[in-house]
């Protein structure tokens, strides 16, 4: 319940921030920021598997980070372009009506996108193996948190004509099942010791001289 009281609570502001805007604007708005979290989905597992030893340094962060981190840059750049070569160039007029409302509610779709896709990372990370921050992730985020990305990213595959559901899913458990994997690969190993090993003989110790001589009978007896 935490997850989506959080998502409705980003959406409302971005609505109330999208209902003083144009439509144009704000559609622009709306379609990066799906477009960015479709990148930065499907692009995080490969380049995070292509890079390999070059993301060692952030162990079992390096999905999460290269998703957040391709979502962000994706999203800067488009942004900055449609601004200024496009929202900012060319006006679109509609009816005050139709601008408020329908800027409200595309807003308010970006902003919710915006924080499922935020709140998914942060349960989806390793953050929530350790004890300080995860009495603040409930256990059930992931999973409420994931339901709008995925079908934010099966609405883009879907207008690109791609259906490609099977690979989203996919990528979504890559991302979600990776940090377990390689957290739970770690073990600490305790330090080698000779220890004798199954059905090996047991070496045979030589006596001294001096007590095999002692042993043996006295011939002049």
């Amino acid at each position: 319940m935490i997850t989506i009281i959080i998502a409705l609570i980003v959406a409302v502001i971005f609505g109330l921030w999208g209902c003083g805007k144009k439509l144009f604007p704000v559609w622009a708005f709306a379609f990066n920021v799906i477009i960015a979290v479709y990148l930065g989905v499907m692009l995080a597992p490969t380049i995070a598997e292509s890079a390999g030893q070059r993301l060692e340094f952030l162990d079992a962060y390096a999905d999460i980070a290269v998703m957040l981190a391709t979502a962000i840059v994706y999203f800067i750049i488009a942004q900055f372009l449609s601004t200024k070569y496009l929202t900012g160039t060319y006006c679109v007029s509609f009816p005050k009506a139709v601008n408020d409302i329908g800027g409200a509610i595309l807003a308010f779709a970006g902003g919710f996108l915006i924080a499922n896709f935020v709140l998914f990372a942060v349960s989806a990370s390793p953050l929530k193996g350790i004890s300080i921050f995860s009495k603040c992730i409930p256990a059930d985020m992931e999973k409420i948190s994931s339901k709008p990305v995925i079908k934010a990213c099966k609405f883009v595959s879907g207008v690109s004509l791609q259906y490609g559901d099977k690979n989203i899913c996919k990528a979504i458990e890559t991302i979600s099942r990776r940090p377990e994997s390689q957290t739970s690969s770690k073990v600490i190993t305790p330090k080698e010791v000779n220890l004798p090993t199954p059905n090996q003989p047991e070496p045979i110790l030589e006596q001294p001289q001096n007590n095999i001589m002692s042993e043996m009978p006295d011939s002049n007896q």
